[in-house]
């Protein structure tokens, strides 16, 4: 499946691959750089990280992480 970005915004609602959810993710997350609108789990921490508005993207499950809340999972 795949779904196009739109736009973003602040909350991060981006994460990463199989289940797992990257330290720097976190890091970016907790200074507020902007990430995608959309819920869904990216390809890979790179694809995440790069991701334009435009991009089309698989998605493999879906999570959001709220800036307010950022704690590591597991």
């Amino acid at each position: 499946m795949e779904i196009q970005i739109r736009n973003r915004q602040e909350t991060a609602q981006v994460v990463t691959h199989y289940g797992e959810i990257p330290a720097g993710l976190f890091g970016l997350v907790a200074s507020g750089e902007p990430f995608l609108e959309i819920s869904l789990y990216m390809k890979s921490a790179a694809q995440a990280l790069h991701a334009k508005v435009g991009d089309r993207v698989r998605v493999v499950a879906t999570k959001t992480i709220e800036k307010s809340s950022v704690q590591q999972q597991g």
